[in-house]
């Protein structure tokens, strides 16, 4: 029954996205995909399993794709410019490492659909999301703010989602680590917007408009409220998930961007990087000393089963240092690398969870494909830097971006299909956008 609703979900999503992507345009389409992230929880199975967001990112593609091939745009030099440039080498190499991974977890462990179904879940979807977006350079400032305002109200229904779940509803419908991690570099988003004093957005005050219509709140259409309204949403939610990594993050994307956004470092801003940094490391250090009652143990696991996993993944990584061990497959292997099997928490250790987006991409691209991973981030952030007085929503995008590198360093966040295009979104816009 539910399977046949997904189906039903599914084919009118796609016919409504569609109809609505003739009418409106590609940008204005791809604007729609960026609110329509988490719609990776919606499966159906074709013979194969797929999200609507895969569906979603593929008919996107096969639009801008033919559009692309009517005005001729293959054969323009200037058009094609865009894939030439030396930093998307790091772009095709990357996920030329993921092709590689599905053959070596074919040649190894022999033909399995999850290898066909994890490969053009973090291969094939991300890289036509990318190529597609690219297709817009130069990215306009205008366009790559309806992208981050189409997300960000994506960002305020996950987390009305979650407010109701906590106090109303019984089942958990999402993993609320992963929500968190896609809460973030929204809520830095909206913040740093606030901080810049920005005008309001057209697309944000249209929801609010619309919301406070049906409910018959008047406040809600004045200009001030609009990102007041949101942050206050999205920092309930993130409250209530008590996930403190997420705020640690949020405090590093927002002194980043303090620091940086008149593009100039003195030695008053030295003096506040030093505070900041023994801020941040007294903070981490307290919150993982505190019990947590949720999990009713004395101490706080945090860093006790990420050190066992990391110490447990060496191991692995000496095992398959060079190509990596193949699409998904810790589960194949896993009792054979823990160290500590009498621990108190090794129930938790059985999750498969490598709590390391580095090390999962190490595991399951190679170790070329974690290097081409960390070139982009830092062409990314050499963007920033580069254009600071020119394009200040760019050092918004690099403050996300630095939030979105620190979660990666304690949790699996890449591999989730909202999370993967997320993060391309942030750097496509760090280094497709065009200074203005």
């Amino acid at each position: 029954m539910m399977e046949n609703l997904n189906f039903v979900i599914v084919f009118l999503s796609v016919l409504v996205f569609g109809l609505y992507g003739w009418k409106k345009g590609r940008e204005e389409m791809f604007v729609a995909l960026s609110f329509l992230f988490p719609a990776y929880l919606i499966k159906v199975n074709l013979g194969i399993s797929f999200s609507l967001l895969e569906i979603l990112v593929y008919e996107t593609a096969i639009f801008r794709i033919v559009e692309l091939i009517g005005k001729k745009k293959f054969k323009d030099d200037d058009f094609l410019k865009t894939y030439k440039e030396k930093w998307m080498i790091l772009v095709y190499f990357f996920f030329l490492t993921g092709i590689l991974g599905l053959v070596i977890s074919i040649l190894k462990y022999g033909f399995d659909w999850q290898y066909i179904n994890f490969s053009k879940s973090f291969v094939l979807m991300p890289f036509l999301y990318v190529m597609s977006l690219f297709s817009f350079k130069p990215i306009s400032q205008e366009f790559l703010k309806k992208l981050m305002d189409s997300m960000l109200i994506s960002g305020i229904v996950i987390a009305i989602a979650v407010l109701l779940q906590k106090f109303i509803w019984n089942a958990e419908i999402v993993s609320l680590y992963k929500i968190s991690i896609y809460l973030t570099p929204i809520t830095i988003y909206c913040l740093l917007i606030i901080e810049r004093n920005e005008e309001k957005s057209s697309l944000l005050q249209r929801f609010w408009s619309n919301i406070s219509k049906f409910i018959r709140i008047s406040f809600m259409h004045k200009r001030i409220y609009f990102y007041w309204l949101t942050l206050s949403v999205l920092v309930s939610a993130l409250f209530f998930m008590c996930i403190y990594t997420n705020w640690m993050a949020i405090f590093l994307g927002f002194f980043f961007y303090i620091i940086f956004k008149d593009g100039k470092l003195n030695l008053e801003k030295i003096i506040a990087i030093f505070a900041g940094i023994v801020l941040f490391m007294g903070i981490f250090s307290t919150q993982f000393q505190n019990v947590n009652p949720k999990m009713g143990l004395k101490n706080n696991l945090f860093l006790p089963i990420r050190m066992e996993v990391w110490q447990n993944s060496v191991n692995m990584i000496k095992d398959n240092f060079l190509l990596g061990a193949g699409f998904d497959n810790w589960n194949l292997f896993y009792e054979k690398y823990l160290n500590n099997k009498q621990a108190y928490y090794y129930p938790l250790l059985s999750t498969h969870n490598y709590f390391s987006t580095f090390i999962e991409v190490l595991l399951n691209f190679g170790l070329f494909g974690l290097i081409f991973l960390i070139g982009i981030v830092f062409v990314s952030f050499k963007k920033v830097f580069s254009s600071i007085n020119q394009a200040k929503l760019q050092l918004v995008l690099g403050s996300m971006l630095l939030s979105v590198v620190f979660i990666f360093f304690f949790y699996s966040g890449y591999f989730q299909e909202d999370l993967v295009l997320q993060f391309w979104l942030i750097v496509g816009g760090i280094l497709g956008v065009r200074n203005e």
